[in-house]
């Protein structure tokens, strides 16, 4: 496959007209981390993004940066942590866990990808729960679109919203709709310290009513998962007895955390016995749970499924899934809003049959799954993404005509 690595965007603007008239389909990539995401794409070339990187402008005391699409998460994430900032996000490293299960192959365990990579898939990490998303944070981007015409929206500054709320639709879109090649990002003072709740011996359902509890006190809770026996049990913890992990983070200055953790317990009282963690085993063990580590030892021989609905039907679907799947292997981030399912890999002839089992199992629960990472054939065999309404999914094809009407970008990606 041919690889076209422009070196600015004008550069960009002409390689994407000159593949429009061609009929050329590209394969967008930058560092190649999430490459095995969504359905393989077949195209005649993979537009590199990586020579487009740079910081141009960083203003600490407005909590914004603009960088080129190619900059390494790494270096932004290094310029952040020199002011004390953080990309709200929590960006998770999903290589090895993609690695792990067929998706792709491995990838340097220090890469974190591009700035435009992740916007691209639009995925958070745990602090979800309490800072939103990606889309919520990209003030204003600029892009190529596949007529090879370049364009921006947005601006630079929060209140800033004129029209339609283009960056918003990028992020997520899997470069389907544009290359993005510049993005301004909100950014957010980094807290000063962490500690974690633990609780021991909750089941999914009981684990989910204490998170849901948790939410609505206004300790701030930035992240609260929920671990089974089988994944728990070598999490080193100081909680009292055994049996499934349910965990909370809160985070902020030092001086108020402690108060804020002792009036969480006290809140959670009749949701179980809490106890207080803290230090750099628990700042581990929330970016595992950020990158789907838990589930690494049980990939080999599964598909991985990521799969997202009302946070308070969590312990349910999760019991649900157990009782379906004797052998499944499972955990609840975002306090039971996103459940991730390792399950045995079906053979390929078997796997949309096996999908659809899975899917009409979650849709009784309101929920949606993803077929987040498997080997290729699979991935070709089964819709990754959840079918939509036909209204819905008639829309979505009117938006991408409208950016991209050759259909040369990332093709098939989304189904």
């Amino acid at each position: 496959m041919e690889t076209l690595t422009p070196q600015d965007e004008q550069a960009l603007a002409e390689a994407i007209s000159r593949a429009a008239e061609s009929g050329t389909p590209l394969r967008l990539a930058g560092h190649g981390t999430r490459t095995g995401l969504g359905k393989p794409v077949r195209a005649a070339a993979c537009l590199r993004t990586t020579a487009l990187a740079g910081v141009e402008e960083y203003q600490p005391e407005e909590l914004t940066f603009t960088a080129l699409a190619g900059t390494p998460l790494a270096e932004i994430g290094a310029m952040l942590a020199e002011k004390g900032q953080m990309l709200p996000f929590e960006p998770p490293r999903f290589a090895e866990v993609l690695a792990a299960f067929g998706a792709q192959a491995a990838a340097e365990a220090s890469d974190l990808g591009t700035l435009g990579g992740v916007v691209g898939i639009g995925m958070a990490g745990p602090r979800q729960i309490l800072r939103w998303s990606v889309r919520d944070h990209v003030l204003g981007f600029s892009a190529v679109n596949g007529r090879g015409e370049l364009f921006k929206a947005g601006g630079r500054v929060v209140k800033n919203v004129t029209g339609y709320d283009l960056p918003k639709l990028m992020s997520g879109s899997f470069g389907t709709l544009a290359v993005l090649t510049r993005l301004t990002i909100r950014v957010l003072p980094a807290p000063e310290h962490a500690i974690t709740l633990i609780s021991r011996g909750l089941d999914a359902r009981a684990a989910v009513a204490a998170m849901s509890k948790a939410l609505l006190t206004p300790a701030e809770v930035s992240a609260a998962c929920w671990l089974p026996n089988a994944l728990a049990a070598d999490v080193p913890t100081e909680a009292a007895g055994d049996g499934p992990l349910t965990a909370l983070r809160l985070e902020g200055f030092a001086g108020s955390l402690r108060s804020r953790a002792e009036m969480l317990r006290a809140a959670l009282k009749g949701h179980g016995e809490w106890t207080l963690a803290e230090g750099e085993d628990w700042q581990a063990f929330w970016a595992d749970v950020r990158d789907v580590r838990p589930l690494l030892a049980a990939a080999p021989g599964r598909w991985l499924w990521r799969i997202t609905l009302a946070a308070a039907g969590g312990g349910a679907l999760a019991e649900a899934l157990l009782a379906a799947h004797a052998d499944a292997h499972l955990f609840m981030d975002r306090a039971g809003g996103l459940l991730w399912l390792a399950l045995p890999l079906p053979a390929a002839e078997e796997a949309s049959a096996a999908a659809e089992a899975l899917r009409q199992l979650c849709r009784q629960h309101g929920a949606q799954a993803m077929l987040f990472a498997a080997p290729e054939a699979h991935r070709t065999a089964v819709p990754v993404f959840p079918p939509q309404p036909d209204a819905v999914a008639a829309l979505q094809e009117r938006v991408r005509a409208q950016f991209d009407p050759a259909c040369i970008l990332n093709p098939g990606i989304m189904g």
